[in-house]
């Protein structure tokens, strides 16, 4: 008998004996081996510290353990639903329930953010809400809301007395498309519960129901609005707009655009850096995000209340703080600059003659560092990117791979570029400006570069860019942004994610000599063996190996290499 009768007897076999197996008991054996899956998914993203992101991979076996028959949510909208979750501070409504549920009970409800999830098929909630007991997934809430007839619509009957007066982020999943009016009746019944900046995540925005809700809700409040299309659906992203200031022949060329979270002790000395400007057709847009250090702030820029434009917001991230000072900017340029950091007096000047002499889109200058003592008096761009030209463009792939890189308070930008770009990602709490010079570049905006020393950049783990660990991870949930909702040809994203593939190796092998210099030797066994994953080598075997068998001489050598 040859090697395929013998296979395919056995084949045959096997399928006889499965065909013996009585179907209660082939449904209860899935159903052990589903459940068993489904524990492994959760128990993963329930591992990862607070505010850490999950990848891709492991949303996607969460979805593959959820075992929803083809209905669970894309993981463009997973991604999309675990960041904002992860950094939104107000309590969260959901219509419909699900493995979105799940994720904002691990990624908002372990943070202490009440989740709430309206459910009107008393199966399914039964269904979630066992899933939610079973694995202790805190403060959620699943309601059962039947339908209602609200005359020109049908929607959830809300109980409102029972619900928060304000809601910050709201994701709108459901009622089934089928239902009258759609998903249109979130808007009308709860208008005067979203607060201002609220985002409205709605889902299947490729169906014409969901295009034409969407219409409706932009004809009857001013939202943002940024639409994420995949070949496997699409969905919308809403925010309360914030107006666009619109430029006039009497405002100045440049805004100067400064976001400040618990800087009060710095915060004078940066203005004063501003304010010592040869270049003086500016205005500075100064934005308080909710400093839990206001009173302190607001003493220590008293002195310049005349001379600067003040906003003040609740705490909502650097990205809604930035967007906030670029929509009410009036110049042709924003310059951004954190609060605190120092200009050099002639920074705007020279910025300015380089971004028009080449004629570019953005432009970036070279940074002195300070305040710590192993980087003290070095170049930023020495230390990241020795081997550039004194001057250049910079490429989205150079961007991704490291090869160049772009310190924010060193940019200047034409502002037209940024509002056609969707200006900063409220979802990214980190690495948003990152992201931003990624999608720039990607929609063919000139990007350029120059390595004339021009501002101080202070280093502080406190600060808004922190230490290398979270500089890691912080690229590492750009990726993920960039592999599940990045606009690219086939071609490109064959190209992006081998570059990606590399550079995630790499990051991970650096996260595993941070940690295992700090002793966490678990999270470094972990960074190590994804490393060897995504690119195998020697040394990446000797690291997984020395962490297993001698994780404190692994210490030791790690200390003193980083």
């Amino acid at each position: 008998m040859t090697n395929v009768e013998t296979m395919s007897t056995s084949q045959n076999t096997l399928q006889s004996l499965k065909q013996l197996v009585p179907a209660p008991l082939k449904r209860a054996a899935k159903e052990v081996h589903s459940n068993r899956k489904l524990r492994r998914a959760i128990a993963s993203l329930a591992k990862l510290p607070v505010g850490e992101m999950p990848t891709a991979e492991m949303l996607i076996d969460l979805q593959n353990a959820w075992d929803n028959d083809g209905f669970a949510a894309r993981i463009d909208l997973l991604m999309e639903v675990v960041q904002r979750a992860a950094t939104t501070n107000g309590p969260i409504l959901e219509c419909g329930s699900g493995l979105t549920t799940i994720l904002m009970g691990l990624f908002a409800g372990r943070r202490g953010v009440k989740v709430y999830s309206l459910e009107h098929f008393d199966e399914w909630r039964a269904k979630v809400l066992g899933c939610i007991e079973q694995f202790g997934i805190p403060n959620v809430d699943i309601l059962s809301t039947p339908l209602r007839n609200f005359g020109e619509f049908e929607w959830y009957d809300v109980p409102l007395a029972d619900l928060p007066a304000n809601f910050s982020l709201l994701l709108c999943d459901g009622p089934p498309g089928e239902t009258r009016g759609g998903r249109y009746g979130l808007l009308p019944v709860m208008r005067e519960r979203l607060v201002p900046n609220a985002v409205i995540i709605l889902d299947d925005t490729e169906r014409e129901g969901e295009l034409e809700v969407l219409r409706r809700w932009q004809n009857e409040s001013s939202f943002d609005v940024t639409l994420y299309e995949s070949s496997n659906g699409s969905f919308a992203v809403l925010t309360q707009a914030i107006p666009v200031v619109v430029q006039s022949e009497s405002s100045p060329q440049v805004s100067v655009v400064i976001p400040a979270y618990g800087v009060a002790p710095y915060i004078a000395a940066t203005l004063e850096s501003v304010f010592a400007q040869t270049y003086t057709n500016y205005e500075v847009i100064v934005v308080n995000d909710g400093s839990p250090d206001t009173e302190e702030f607001e003493k220590a820029i008293a002195p310049y209340l005349n001379r600067i434009r003040y906003l003040k917001q609740e705490n909502l991230g650097a990205s809604v703080a930035r967007n906030a000072g670029v929509k009410a900017a009036r110049g042709e340029f924003i310059a951004f600059l954190d609060a605190d950091d120092l200009w050099q007096p002639s920074y705007l000047h020279e910025q300015l003659r380089f971004i028009r002499d080449r004629n570019s889109d953005l432009v970036c200058a070279d940074a002195t560092m300070f305040g710590e003592p192993e980087t003290e008096g070095q170049s930023f761009m020495a230390l990241l990117m020795n081997d550039a030209p004194a001057s250049d463009d910079v490429s989205f792939l150079q961007l991704i791979d490291a090869s160049r890189c772009l310190i924010t308070s060193g940019v200047v930008a034409r502002r037209a570029q940024l509002l056609d770009a969707g200006l900063f990602d409220p979802a990214l709490r980190t690495a948003q400006d990152f992201d931003m010079w990624l999608r720039l570049a990607l929609k063919g905006a000139r990007l350029s570069y120059h390595r004339q020393t021009l501002l101080k950049y202070r280093c502080r783990p406190d600060g808004l860019t922190g230490d290398a660990i979270n500089s890691h991870q912080r690229e590492l949930r750009v990726f993920d942004k960039i592999q599940s909702s990045y606009d690219l040809s086939a071609t490109d994203r064959e190209e992006v994610l081998h570059v990606i593939r590399d550079r995630r190796a790499l990051l991970h092998f650096e996260l595993g000599k941070l940690y295992a210099a700090r002793g966490d030797f678990e999270k470094a066994r972990d960074s190590f063996a994804e490393s060897r994953r995504l690119k195998p080598a020697l040394k990446k075997s000797a690291a997984v190996w020395l962490m297993r068998s001698a994780p404190r001489l692994m210490q030791l050598i790690c200390a003193r290499r980083v």
